[in-house]
């Protein structure tokens, strides 16, 4: 499983494509360490829900990315959820596949102080824009977790979060009881970082102690 981070320049569209809400918290924490540094973005982080903007919602969302901010000098525009804008609808089928087109346009005279983000459960690789982005970066898979990679995901995330080591007995004792939900493995491995503070490690005597008894 990929880490949230990356080290390419942050293109100004972005698309968090897929359901696993963990990933996609640790992207937009990515991103917003990246635009805004450690300080408060106050104006310059707006929400967007499109279903409110009406069916010009995109060329809405456009103007709100291409209007500068008073207060901030860069602007960080998240679109959540996005997949209405490019959603099929008999009645309006030419103009929701338009909006792709309006992003593709937009790729092509971005503005220089902004980055949008449109958060995604689907998204279709085979179009113009999907390509568009990928060559730079600007798709970021928020896929759910296999079985098979919760091992190796649990010991980077325990090392890498919780500065703790955890040998495979003990992570596959975590994952057999919590299974590849990346939240609920996330919760478990902070309130063992802070069972045992003073350890280096995350026992397997400790998950049995504290993760198996509540799962019993």
């Amino acid at each position: 499983m990929a880490k949230a981070t990356s080290t390419m320049p942050i293109p100004p569209l972005v698309v968090l494509a897929g359901e696993e809400t963990f990933l996609r918290a640790q992207h937009l924490v990515d991103l917003q360490k990246a635009i805004f540094g450690g300080e408060d973005p106050g104006m310059g982080l707006v929400r967007v829900d499109p279903t409110s903007r009406g069916v010009d919602a995109m060329a809405s969302i456009l103007d709100e990315v291409r209007t500068p901010s008073m207060f901030a000098p860069k602007k960080l525009v998240i679109v959540d959820p996005a997949d209405p804008l490019f959603k099929k609808a008999d009645s309006d089928d030419e103009h929701r596949l338009g909006n792709r087109e309006l992003l593709e346009n937009y790729l092509e005279a971005p503005v220089d102080s902004a980055t949008l983000v449109l958060v995604a459960n689907s998204w279709l690789k085979s179009t113009r824009l999907h390509k568009a982005l990928d060559k730079v970066g600007g798709i970021r898979w928020c896929e759910p977790m296999k079985p098979v990679a919760a091992l190796g995901w649990i010991s980077r995330r325990a090392t890498e979060a919780y500065g703790k080591n955890i040998d495979s007995a003990a992570a596959a004792r975590l994952a057999d009881l919590i299974g590849p939900d990346m939240q609920r493995l996330d919760n478990e491995l902070a309130k063992l970082a802070l069972y045992q503070p003073d350890q280096p490690a995350i026992t397997l005597q400790a998950i049995n102690a504290l993760v198996g008894f509540q799962h019993e």
